[in-house]
């Protein structure tokens, strides 16, 4: 299915008219709104960066539709994301077709995926705190007992906009201000007595619970674009740890950065630690195009 998803053009076009596109992926629970405090670390650095930015809701999350109505696998939210990226490049009016990932946790794990799927797929990537795909998980195994519970626990319902707001507020409150008003924009429901999560943690946890995966892996030894992995100080993900210390043993150039005082939250917690991966990912493109009309 095709996601919902929003197109900002940052910064000025150049004289080529040539922008490239950076495809945003969130991670579980959360939705496209979480990118605002990246995104305007962008558009304010000073660097006269230009491109369009992609912002996708994956399926059950924020304006996109559930249409199976029971679970979330993995191999249908991957399927939704490069659908949605698919229609995206071909409605790019500079035809440049270059495109640069930037995830976090479902979202990082969902581009890496797609980059191994099809090699070029993406210029470069910046990922933060991405989770495995374990073999075991096609039995049904769990992936994260907590993760289960906290994620069972989370309030889902309030009486009102101003009551969520406030549980928001307070709940993430290591935020950066932007992610939180970005979330209660995008990531509630509002009725007319009542408020709610777009994605109820009971159909969040269903990405947890695992009964269905179509690749064994992710096959590292195919991501051959540039790199960046970011990774929190304070994350308490071990299996996001795991997943970063495996890439790193088959791809020994990658470059990971750690984004200090964060946990897993990164792009809500310290937006800012994105703005030189990203930098240097455009730059290269940059860098690549003259190169080659250089030499016509």
């Amino acid at each position: 299915m095709e996601l919902a998803h929003e197109i900002r053009v940052v910064g000025a076009d150049d004289k080529r008219g040539v922008l490239p596109t950076l495809i945003f992926a969130h991670g579980a629970g959360f939705c496209r709104q979480i990118w605002n405090g990246v995104l305007n670390e962008l558009e304010s650095c000073g660097t006269n960066l230009s491109f369009r930015a992609a912002l996708i809701d994956m399926r059950s999350h924020g304006q996109s539709r559930d249409e199976n109505g029971e679970k979330l696998f993995w191999d249908q939210m991957f399927m939704d994301v490069r659908k949605t990226i698919d229609v995206i490049a071909s409605c790019d009016p500079s035809g440049s077709g270059e495109l640069v990932g930037v995830g976090h946790s479902l979202g990082a794990t969902t581009l890496l995926f797609l980059e191994a799927q099809s090699p070029g797929l993406f210029s470069s990537l910046v990922v933060a705190e991405p989770i495995p795909l374990d073999e075991s998980l096609k039995q049904g195994a769990v992936l994260d007992p907590k993760l289960i519970e906290l994620t069972r626990k989370r309030k889902s319902q309030w009486r009102d906009l101003t009551e969520a707001a406030a549980y928001v507020n307070r709940v993430y409150r290591s935020w950066d201000y932007r992610a939180r008003n970005g979330y209660i924009q995008g990531a509630l429901r509002v009725y007319r007595d009542s408020v709610v999560l777009r994605c109820p943690p009971m159909m969040e946890m269903t990405i947890y619970q695992q009964n269905r995966i179509t690749s064994e892996s992710i096959n590292f030894s195919l991501l051959e674009c540039p790199i960046t992995v970011l990774q929190g100080e304070k994350s308490k993900t071990t299996l996001s740890c795991i997943m970063i210390s495996q890439m790193q043993k088959v791809l020994p150039n990658i470059q990971v950065v750690v984004a200090a005082g964060a946990g897993h939250d990164i792009p809500m917690e310290t937006p800012a630690v994105f703005l030189l991966p990203i930098q240097s990912a455009i730059e290269r493109l940059s860098a690549g195009f003259r190169s080659a009309t250089s030499k016509l």
